[in-house]
């Protein structure tokens, strides 16, 4: 694979001549903090464009935050993870770095803390330019319920709905990217990625919220949450083609979003509308949804693209 990777590194305040990368003094305070707890984030961009690559890093219980410790970026490469990055984290715990000039598709990276060696790896999406995603929310949507956060917390299996993976997997299959935007905090990525993979969800981008009050189930907590997300899409002229979801923040998000409303699809028949306006498609099951995007969109469940799903596409 060809990497012609141009780094720019970022730490909220560049990491330049001016923030030298420091020396670890991690050795000494790592055994009282408790195990780590790092998360590499998620992050998509188009063909030829910057992606932005994040972590958080911290320890323990209380989840104590790795301040002004240096940590390493790798790419996996043929089955090797080759460092591209160093850079101290802020007083936040948090790191970020550029990478540019990656080729379309998924690739696999991991943060390291240099000062205990402790890794935690992320996934990074580059699609083509004329690409575009779907949408989905996880609980209630994926999920049988909103409990599915809850047991998930605890560290119970949230129960899929029946079907659930062969929605994203049908779109994945015709070239479109699917993305999960979750109100869950980001110290459940890891699980929730989890979760997505032992459930046969096909991969994506998966986006967790950064505080617990974004995380609140209003308006104003996962509502802004998820529309911010979807103004980070359309600021990258990353197309929207369909979105998913169960709660009146989802559908008035994608309502708001440049997104068809013929393309909203909502699984719980009281949120079908956003204060009274347009109305999203109803969705009752996934196994009759799949059946309806069969026969309303293509003759075959194949590549194939016929008349109605040309149709579609340009609604």
């Amino acid at each position: 694979m060809r990497l012609a990777v141009w780094l720019i590194v970022i730490l909220f305040g560049c990491t330049t001549s001016d923030s030298p990368v420091v020396k670890s003094q991690l050795i000494s305070k790592a055994g009282k903090w408790g195990s780590p707890r790092h998360v590499a984030f998620d992050a998509i961009a188009k063909e030829g464009k910057e992606i932005f690559v994040r972590g958080k890093f911290a320890y323990g219980k209380i989840s104590k935050d790795l301040e002004g410790e240096p940590v390493q970026l790798e790419l996996l490469v043929k089955d090797q993870y080759r460092k591209v990055a160093e850079t101290n984290t802020d007083s936040d715990g948090r790191a970020v770095a550029t990478l540019v000039d990656l080729p379309a598709g998924m690739h696999r990276y991991r943060w390291r803390v240099l000062g205990d060696s402790s890794t935690i790896a992320g996934q990074l999406f580059v699609i083509k330019t004329d690409a575009k995603v779907v949408i989905f929310d996880i609980d209630a949507t994926l999920t049988t319920s909103d409990s599915g956060f809850f047991k998930e917390l605890v560290g119970v299996s949230a129960t899929a709905r029946k079907g659930a993976s062969n929605i994203p997997d049908w779109w994945k299959r015709r070239g479109f990217q699917p993305l999960y935007i979750t109100g869950r905090h980001y110290s459940m990525h890891h699980q929730s990625r989890k979760w997505l993979k032992a459930q046969g969800m096909p991969d994506g981008p998966l986006f967790t919220t950064q505080s617990w009050r974004n995380a609140r189930p209003a308006k104003r907590g996962v509502g802004a949450f998820k529309s911010g997300i979807l103004e980070m899409l359309d600021g990258k002229g990353i197309g929207i083609l369909a979105a998913y979801g169960n709660a009146a923040t989802d559908v008035c998000a994608y309502m708001k979003a440049p997104i068809s409303k013929a393309k909203v699809f909502i699984l719980d028949k009281e949120n079908i509308a956003c204060e009274g306006g347009d109305k999203a498609i109803f969705v009752p099951s996934y196994p009759k949804h799949l059946e309806w995007l069969k026969s309303h969109l293509c003759t075959s469940d194949s590549s194939a693209v016929c008349g109605k799903w040309q149709q579609f596409l340009a609604e």
